[in-house]
């Protein structure tokens, strides 16, 4: 077949599938014609070109039409044709027609308001400088926060669509993280200098001028991630008693069960309309994880001589910032494992808080052996609480939602959506050659899971359970199919407890605890 006749044949199903256009409306391009348009454009052309059975769709978004063509369950080609006058207004081919999430500026979550140079760049140099001490310019804590902050390099491409820099950039950051907590946790050692040069009021101030800065860009931008849609549209479901997991159900049904309970009291107070733009009980639920994670940063400071600088941190850290301002569910995951150091003393409470993080976003399981050996020496009493604790949990927010085709379906529609994912946003998906290294490091983070719930043996302090905990999480993001940068603060917490309490001990009385 010609690519002539692949093309009509195209244009001909497009015709098929498209819906008569709602009553009462008028426009002066009709969708043949915007279908015809889009097929004549060279880089649809060449999109398509030695594509057999190319299919597709014609929606009305607005003021323009979206028309796709594609074949074999991919998007290869998505054009914007203006209602009125027929003009191609955007095209999209491979990856970006694909995935909304690849097309940079266009893509949502590039383009906010807190990514601005002016924004982005200030928290940034906030969250290295204020722990900078410039009569040790060259201590370790600057590179270990300075590994963090190039991660900005990366989003930087990504915010222009360049996935081909950004997302090997991302793999040093990861890297770097998971070998420095391994060294803080197999061999802690105390090093020279405070924490910060801010006494303790301006750390106070600081962090919530920063917090404040925070919830204001969340309320001035109406934008909600698919994330925070998704954990909506799932409790919204459970409200209704319609089945929460679908096998295949459009990537609102992948993530643990904890987070659609979780977002139940929000929809309560702020129903679910299918025409919402703006999703009220989506930003009220990432408010609210917000604060939790800074209230439990505080406190746990206070419990570790830290004071605010737990607080600072992840208030000024930009990309925890970037959770809150699309409002997705990652700061929940943040605030249970917070909470979860801050309840040590009972091992049940903070067992029943960690399994909460793995029973909302499953990958943070990975540290629950870590978590369950606990501090001091190990005891046999407390791990077994803990495990009755976290299991207890992992049942009881998973009983009531169990679809029909039982766990196999539970375990398709989200362990098994996530490992086997297309994405283009990790290495292993934009060079699939790499598969065997993958499946190394699959099998090394479940291994390194339970070999550092028992290695190294004898005391722990709550420095080392942190460390472990944090390589643990970040050697498991390593091989994820799919990476994002709002990853970064499902771990960011243990990181800087687990570095920030090296100087703990040499502390400035103004930087430790108020």
């Amino acid at each position: 077949m010609t690519r002539a006749r692949r093309l009509a044949t195209a244009v001909a199903l497009l015709w098929l599938l498209a819906a008569a256009w709602p009553p009462g409306a008028s426009a002066a391009v009709s969708r043949d014609q915007a279908v015809e348009i889009a097929s004549r454009v060279p880089a649809v052309e060449r999109a398509l070109a030695g594509v057999r059975s190319v299919g597709g769709s014609v929606e009305v978004e607005s003021d323009r039409y979206a028309i796709r063509f594609g074949a074999r369950g991919r998007t290869l080609a998505l054009v914007f044709v203006d209602v009125l006058t027929g003009r191609v207004e955007t095209v999209y081919t491979g990856v970006k027609a694909d995935f909304p999430l690849a097309r940079g500026q266009a893509s949502g979550y590039a383009n906010r308001k807190l990514n601005a140079v002016w924004l982005w760049l200030p928290m940034t140099i906030v969250f290295v400088g204020v722990f900078f001490d410039r009569r040790r310019p060259w201590r370790l804590l600057h590179l270990d926060l300075a590994a963090i902050a190039l991660l900005g390099i990366s989003f930087g491409f990504y915010t222009q669509g360049k996935l081909s820099e950004s997302v090997p950039l991302v793999y040093p950051t990861l890297i770097y993280v998971a070998a420095r907590v391994l060294v803080a946790g197999f061999s802690p050692r105390p090093r020279e200098g405070p924490v910060t040069w801010l006494p303790v009021r301006g750390v106070i101030v600081l962090t919530l001028l920063l917090l404040a800065l925070r919830l204001v860009l969340v309320f001035a931008d109406p934008f909600v991630s698919d994330i925070g849609y998704a954990g909506v549209a799932g409790a919204d479901r459970i409200l209704h008693g319609l089945q929460l997991y679908t096998h295949g159900g459009n990537h609102y049904d992948t993530y643990g069960p904890l987070t659609y309970w979780a977002y139940v009291p929000f929809v309560l107070v702020w129903p679910l309309h299918e025409s919402q733009l703006y999703a009220p009980a989506a930003k009220a639920a990432a408010v609210t994880w917000e604060l939790l994670t800074v209230a439990g940063l505080v406190a746990l400071g206070r419990q570790t001589r830290l004071g605010w600088t737990l607080a600072l941190a992840w208030t000024a850290c930009p990309f925890t910032a970037l959770a809150l301002a699309v409002s997705s569910n990652d700061a929940l995951v943040a605030a249970l494992l917070v909470w979860s150091l801050v309840a040590l003393r009972s091992r049940p409470l903070s067992g029943a808080l960690a399994a909460g993080a793995a029973a909302a976003k499953i990958a943070p399981g990975f540290a629950l052996p870590v978590l369950a050996r606990g501090v001091g020496r190990l005891s046999v009493r407390g791990v077994v609480l803990f495990a009755i604790a976290a299991a207890a949990v992992l049942v009881v927010s998973l009983a009531p939602v169990v679809p029909d085709g039982g766990i196999r379906e539970f375990y398709d529609t989200t362990i098994g959506f996530q490992l086997h994912r297309r994405s283009p946003f990790s290495i292993w998906s934009q060079h699939p050659g790499l598969h065997s290294i993958q499946s190394a490091l699959k099998a090394a983070s479940l291994a390194l899971a339970f070999a550092l719930a028992v290695f190294p043996r004898g005391r722990r302090s709550l420095a080392q359970m942190a460390a472990l905990a944090c390589a643990v999480l970040v050697v498991a993001e390593l091989p994820l199919q799919h990476w994002f940068y709002l990853y970064v603060g499902w771990f960011l917490p243990l990181y800087c407890l687990a570095l920030f309490s090296e100087r703990a001990a040499d502390a400035r009385p103004a930087a430790s605890r108020p």
